[in-house]
């Protein structure tokens, strides 16, 4: 188990390469601008992103705590797990693995089980994405993806990069790159 959780942690990003890739996401999608001359011009738009956006503070929480983890500190990074949950309800587990370059708009999403999330992609409010009972491998979401509010994504399957999932959808089968699928069960309804 102990080699499982060293290989996980292993493939997580640097602290300061994520947060970066974040910061610069996510001012993109806020309509700002993003210039790093400097690491100082990065700590400071990352400290205002996490004054203006709970879900920013709760991403670099998250991000912290996986350093941690994987440096074997003990107790802080459950208390910044607390930290995310109480600022803005955003509970990511400890297997979940997170490209840098996610963007959360708000809060309120889970995230938990053997995930992998890759860079670009966008996670809109109250959106689950894990297992289903019996099962620990949850979906692997790829680049550039939007998840629409609302939205459930249970169970071992992959999401193509570019792929569309609709508010309110509940995804538990593979989407095809480029796809937009709705519903409840999911169905595809057109490609990008």
């Amino acid at each position: 188990m102990k080699a499982f959780w060293r290989d996980l942690h292993a493939r997580h990003p640097g602290f300061r390469i994520a947060v970066t890739e974040d910061v610069r996401v996510t001012s993109l999608h806020r309509g700002e601008m993003f210039e790093a001359k400097s690491g100082w011009q990065v700590i400071l738009k990352a400290f205002r992103l996490m004054w203006v956006s709970d879900a920013f503070f709760a991403h670099v929480c998250y991000r912290l705590r996986m350093r941690l983890l994987a440096r074997g500190v003990p107790i802080i990074p459950r208390l910044l797990h607390k930290i995310s949950m109480a600022t803005s309800q955003i509970s990511i587990g400890d297997p979940v693995l997170m490209h840098p370059g996610i963007y959360f708009p708000h809060g309120q999403v889970v995230l938990d089980g053997l995930v992998e999330i890759k860079s670009g992609t966008v996670i809109a409010p109250w959106v689950s994405i894990g297992l289903v009972a019996g099962i620990h491998q949850g979906p692997t979401i790829g680049h550039d993806c939007f998840i629409g509010t609302g939205s459930s994504l249970l169970g071992p399957f992959k999401v193509g990069d570019k792929a569309i999932i609709g508010s309110g959808a509940v995804v538990t089968k593979d989407v095809a790159e480029g796809t937009m699928v709705v519903g409840i069960p999911a169905k595809p309804v057109g490609t990008k």
